[in-house]
Order: C-alpha cells, then sequence, then structure tokens
C-alpha cells in the first residue's frame, strides 16, 4: 500500500559531511520529497544539518548525493594520477599542493583528502570505500536511465569498482590511491 493512504509522508535524506560533520550536528542534507513534508520535517533536521536544501521530490536527494560522491571520486582520481606524474618527475609534493590549491586545479581531494589522509599516510576511516564503489555505481545508473553518456562517470566507477575490490577490509575511500601508488610503485606523500 502507499504511504499516502496511511497519511504518512515520506523523504529521502542522505546526508554528507563524514563523521565529523555528525559529531559537529554540520551534514549537509540532500532531502528529496514532498515540500509540505518537507517543512514539517525541517526543525528536527536542523537540528544535525549545516545546510539543509529540499531538491526535489521523492528520490532526488539519493540523486544528489550519488552524484555528489560521484564528482568527489573524479577529483580523487585525477588528483592521485597527476600527483603521481609530479612525484616520477621528482616535483617536491608539498609545494605542488600549495601552487595547485592557489589555481584552478584545486578540489576537495588537493584542498583536503591528499593533504589530510593520503600524504600523510593516515587513511583515517571515515567512509568506507566500499561505500564510494555504491555510490559511484548509483550514479552509473542514474545516467543510463537517463540515456545518457557519461564516459567520465562511467571510467571513474570502474577505477573506484577496482580499487574497492583491490584493497584491504576496512579501508577509507582516500585509499584509493593506493591503487594508482600500486601501478606506479610511486608513493604520494
Amino acid at each position: 500500500r502507499s504511504l499516502k493512504v496511511k497519511n504518512v509522508d515520506f523523504l529521502d535524506a542522505p546526508v554528507s559531511g563524514q563523521t565529523i560533520g555528525a559529531e559537529n550536528a554540520a551534514l549537509t542534507f540532500m532531502i528529496g520529497g514532498d515540500a509540505q513534508a518537507f517543512k514539517r520535517a525541517l526543525p528536527a533536521v536542523q537540528a544535525l544539518g549545516k545546510l539543509i536544501k529540499h531538491v526535489g521530490e521523492s528520490g532526488a536527494g539519493f540523486a544528489v548525493k550519488a552524484v555528489n560522491n560521484m564528482l568527489m571520486a573524479v577529483n580523487l582520481c585525477a588528483a592521485a594520477e597527476g600527483f603521481t606524474a609530479l612525484k616520477a618527475h621528482g616535483v617536491n609534493l608539498n609545494e605542488a599542493l600549495d601552487c595547485i590549491n592557489a589555481s584552478s586545479g584545486k578540489s576537495n581531494a588537493t584542498e583536503t583528502i591528499l593533504p589530510q589522509r593520503v600524504m600523510n599516510r593516515s587513511f583515517p576511516l571515515t567512509f568506507a570505500l566500499p561505500m564510494l564503489a555504491k555510490d559511484t555505481g548509483i550514479a552509473v545508473d542514474l545516467v543510463r536511465q537517463a540515456r545518457l553518456s557519461a564516459p567520465v562517470i562511467a571510467l571513474t566507477q570502474s577505477l573506484i569498482q577496482a580499487a574497492s575490490d583491490t584493497a584491504a577490509p576496512n579501508s577509507d575511500f582516500s585509499s584509493a590511491v593506493k591503487m594508482y601508488e600500486t601501478w606506479s610503485k610511486l608513493t604520494i606523500e
């Protein structure tokens, strides 16, 4: 039976912000569903979130979360490839990172993931690599359902899935760069 028949509203409300965002009540909510139900739920959600957006009908939150994580994965793969090339050319990666983060190549991957997880070799588990692989798979499914062509998304999903398949159990998403390190026999540090 439909939830509407029972006078129940459903909102899909995925979040972004990892463990630290949850601990600090600073999550980003991408909420899909009925606009009136969103307005009723907003006060409760505000206790947990910093940015709360109604992004469309039911399923829209799910879609935004998958595409957001796909974009992060694209940037992470590109940063891993770029920094592997820089390392191969003997470039000081810390100095290069400063230059890139003051230039057009910056992204969350270069501003946060590389310096706080990869280059210091900490790889703290806040978002599991298999979860990222799941989300990138969802993004590919969304593209297929819309009958669109998205070769960067498809390639990135394949790379993230391969990284997940070969990673140690309980690996953080940032450990996807280890696949590039294995291929190149270079460490991004």
